[in-house]
């Protein structure tokens, strides 16, 4: 049985976040790029990625690369594979963008009462504070789907260029191995 197909058995235990770094690794990308594209720290980055590869019992680049192609993590050029179908993609951004609607006529709502409200309690602000907040999350909520889609339909997703790995290892002349 292939490392892949051993693999296969534990996908359920790879965290959201293992799998983005699965991904990442899978493209190409080094720790420090992982690390840079997730706003982690690059030992983080290390970690996960060592963690992960325990749980497959796969332990090289390429072997989790053929398990994220298989897994459907990406597909066989690098792109990203979601695991969602391009309808299931487009009725999430939906769903936020009605969430993130509702979110925003409450807040406008609140701010066009707020006189009133502020008049009668003074801890309106407080509320005011908690509809913004809500407004802001389900708007971060709905750039997060449509992003999702997009990527999903443009084939696009964070990647890492050969050009900058070459450069964090200090080769900058192709031509010349030693330099």
């Amino acid at each position: 049985m292939s490392t892949a197909h051993r693999a296969a058995d534990h996908v359920a235990e790879l965290s959201p976040r293992e799998i983005e770094v699965l991904r990442l690794v899978a493209t190409g990308c080094s720790t420090k790029q992982i690390a840079s594209i997730l706003n982690i720290a690059s030992k983080t980055a290390a970690c996960h990625r060592m963690r992960i590869m325990d749980k497959l019992n796969v332990h090289d680049i390429a072997g989790l690369t053929r398990y994220a192609i298989q897994s459907g993590y990406i597909d066989i050029y690098g792109k990203p594979g979601t695991g969602q179908t391009m309808e299931e993609l487009a009725a999430a951004a939906e769903q936020a963008h009605a969430a993130y609607l509702k979110a925003m006529e409450a807040y406008r709502l609140f701010l066009e009462q707020r006189e009133d409200i502020e008049a009668a309690n003074p801890g309106g602000m407080a509320g005011a504070a908690r509809l913004h907040q809500a407004e802001m999350a389900a708007h971060d909520r709905y750039h997060t789907a449509l992003v999702a889609l997009k990527d999903f339909l443009t084939g696009s997703s964070p990647h890492c260029d050969a050009e900058d790995t070459r450069a964090e290892r200090g080769v900058t002349d192709l031509t010349n191995p030693l330099h």
